[in-house]
């Protein structure tokens, strides 16, 4: 599945709580995290800090709850703000505020991408089911007349609300192709100018949700999770990236999380519940819903981990495993065992970069 990969250890001085996803552009890194002053950080190809984009705060310029953040190969940073239900744009070379326009809509966007010079996809993650101007979920947002000029995709009324909930992102560009996707559902859709196609369906063939548990009538969430357990359905497909010849993604099955490498040639998907072959068989399937993707290139994803369940984990396998297995594990992965000697509790979470095969 993977060739390699590679440890980028981001700046302590930074004093992050979370990590929540990573965006490369121009061999450096946009990093999207919980700060004391700011969310955005531009970062060295060796994870140190070159400069923060803008600063938390309500006022011109300033945010707090980001969503829809984009980096364009032109350099522009762009995010929704959800709070001031504006589009905001800052410098890639300076991290400075450059400008924003209001979003003249009634339903607060969960996510946004630009579509070309003149118009935005939004995407609605709660859209009001049934009829009405504001029940469907994608909508093309003209930023030059500051109104709605299309929408697509009408949730099934049988769904209820929180089935139709995206995660991390929803909105992404790749080949210069606008792509959709939502938890729960197994379709990858292309979005132009004229609408909505889809492009991609996953076939998970016997652990496919079937109908009679996706439209059932639940009162909260950890029903439907309880139902879709017990059935042994594939679900919960989130923290979804798409490189060149592949899409990964983290899912849950029963009651373990996985993670899915999908071929785009050939429609199979490999899944796997090791993390990515050495890393993550330390941790014997206890700590998999805290380590997700976080970010990709085309031949590449991003990983993240906390620094204290890597610690442990590694700990733990040492104790667990014979002296031949943990001098191969050792010879196979200096990089990590190093890291052992330099990390502590309360360092930063990690992020991994694993670099896909041909």
């Amino acid at each position: 599945m993977f060739s390699g990969y590679k440890i980028i250890h981001v700046d302590k001085d930074l004093l992050l709580e979370r990590i929540y996803e990573i965006f490369p552009c121009m061999d450096k890194y946009l990093l999207y995290a919980a700060g004391i002053e700011s969310r955005l950080f531009i970062l060295n190809a060796d994870g140190k800090l070159i400069r923060r984009v803008g600063h938390t705060g309500s006022g011109p310029g300033e945010y707090n709850y980001l969503k829809g953040i984009k980096v364009y190969e032109n350099g522009d940073i762009e995010l929704l703000n959800r709070e001031r239900r504006k589009l905001m744009r800052y410098s890639w070379d300076t991290g400075r505020f450059l400008e924003e326009t209001d979003i003249n809509f009634d339903v607060i966007p969960d996510d946004m991408i630009r579509l070309n010079d003149e118009t935005y996809i939004l995407f609605v993650k709660f859209p009001s089911l049934g009829s009405g101007d504001h029940s469907n979920s994608i909508y093309w947002y003209s930023d030059k007349n500051k109104e709605i000029i299309n929408s697509a995709i009408r949730p099934d009324p049988r769904l209820s609300n929180y089935l139709f909930f995206g995660e991390v992102m929803n909105l992404y560009t790749i080949d210069k192709k606008v792509r959709f996707y939502t938890v729960f559902r197994d379709t990858i859709y292309s979005i132009d100018k004229k609408g909505v196609v889809p492009e991609y369906i996953f076939d998970n063939g016997r652990y496919h949700i079937s109908e009679n548990i996706l439209y059932n009538d639940y009162n909260e969430v950890f029903e439907f999770g309880d139902a879709c357990t017990k059935a042994g359905c594939i679900w919960d497909i989130r923290y979804l990236y798409e490189t060149e010849n592949h899409f990964i993604f983290h899912y849950q099955y029963r009651n373990d999380f996985y993670n899915g490498l999908y071929n785009k040639q050939s429609g199979e998907t490999i899944t796997s519940n090791a993390f990515y072959d050495d890393i993550l068989r330390m941790s014997e399937g206890k700590t998999h819903e805290l380590l997700s993707i976080a970010g990709r290139t085309e031949r590449s994803v991003f990983l993240k981990v906390p620094a204290v369940t890597l610690i442990n984990d590694i700990k733990d396998y040492r104790e667990r495993c014979k002296d031949e297995e943990w001098d191969e594990y050792v010879a196979r992965n200096p990089d990590i065992i190093a890291l052992l000697d330099a990390l502590t509790v309360e360092d930063n979470d990690l992020l991994i970069e694993f670099f896909l095969k041909n």
